[in-house]
Formats: structure tokens, sequence, C-alpha cells
């Protein structure tokens, strides 16, 4: 059955980690919180699609008819002399009865057809059963356990998401501080050259006087 998946898990996974790291490389760079993307909603994309009888599956599960070929003369001996006068100019209702009648001959009855035909519809019926049984399994490693991954890079970009915001309120705060402090730092020392200057001019005056008073 599993021709019926070709799409390697690995592979898939090794797509998705690379987007996630240029994601983080994105991230990295523009230092902003990151908008989680939302999953497209798949299951009712699905629900609107109507399907296709694909030709790789009819070839398969006539394949499996073939394999489990009921000995004797049945609806598959039938049924492949049936496709054989398929361009033969008559129409379909008298190559089935011709070819019945051949049947007939060799101890082919109609109820042999017709639960021959039930038989084979079950087989192929199990191979739905299969069918599912591996979908279910692709599911599981390409889709269910992606969806969980997914999640939990979910909540890490919420988390990095806080952080960045935690970081961004300390750069805004602390570049505040920086700011009046260097500010005041600024005022002190010019407040300070001032004083210099205001005392070293009353110690100049202070100097011309005695030069002046005192002979």
């Amino acid at each position: 059955m599993g021709i019926f998946f070709k799409e390697d898990a690995e592979a898939v996974a090794k797509k998705i980690s690379a987007k996630e790291a240029k994601a983080a490389e994105k991230t990295a760079k523009n230092a902003s919180p990151i908008v989680p993307q939302s999953i497209p909603m798949t299951s009712q994309i699905v629900s609107q699609m109507t399907g296709v009888a694909d030709e790789k599956f009819v070839d398969m599960l006539m394949g499996v008819i073939a394999q489990n070929n009921i000995p004797g003369q049945d609806y598959f001996e039938f049924k492949q002399t049936i496709d054989a006068m398929a361009s033969l100019p008559i129409d379909e209702r008298t190559k089935f009865l011709t070819v019945f009648t051949t049947f007939q001959v060799q101890g082919c009855k109609k109820d042999t057809l017709i639960s021959s035909i039930d038989k084979y519809a079950s087989i192929v019926k199990a191979e739905e059963s299969n069918f599912d049984v591996e979908l279910d399994a692709q599911r599981t490693s390409t889709v269910t356990n992606q969806l969980s991954q997914v999640e939990k890079a979910r909540e890490k970009v919420n988390e990095l998401n806080i952080q960045i915001s935690e970081l961004n309120n300390f750069i805004i705060t602390t570049s505040q501080e920086v700011q009046n402090a260097e500010l005041k730092l600024q005022m002190t020392n010019t407040n300070f050259k001032k004083s210099v200057e205001k005392v070293v001019g009353l110690l100049m005056t202070d100097k011309e006087k005695i030069n002046s008073y005192i002979k």
C-alpha cells in the first residue's frame, strides 16, 4: 500500500525547519514582535473537494483483483473477454450476451458472475480499509506531529514576543534614565565651572585690591 504515499515525512520536516530558521534570522535582524501566521483551514478546503478517479489507483486496484482471481471462469475472465472485444462494431448488450453464452457452455452461470463480482468488490473495499489505516499513519507523521511542532513554535514565538516587549521597555526606560543622567552631569559640570569662575574672579579681585591698597 506504500505506493499511495510518496511524500517523505523527513523531507517535510526539513522544509519546515528551513522555514523556521529563516523566520528566526528575520526576527533577529528586525528585533520586533512576531505575529504567528494562522494555519489554513485545511479541513474546510478538503470538504469542498469532490475528488476524481485517479488512473494510478484504478490500475492498482484492478491489479489487486487480478492477484486475487478466483480459480475457474467467473467475472474476471468475463470482463477480460468483454474488454478484448472493445474494437468490435457491436453494442455492449450484444457483447455481454455473446460472451455469457460462451461462458455458459463452459459451466459459468449468471450467479457465478454476480457472486464473483461481490467477492472482488469486498476485496477492493478491504484495500480501502488498508488505505484508511495507512492514511491515518501518514496523517500522524506529516500532519498531526507537524501541527504539534507548529503549536510549540507558536508558544515559543509568544514567549519571544514577551521578552522582546520587556527588552523594548528596558531600552526605552534605560535610555531615558541615561539621558537624564547625562543632562544632570552636564548641568553639574556647567554649574561647577561657573562656580570656579566666580571664585577665581573673587580671588583675582581681592588680589587687585590688595595690590592697590597695600603698598
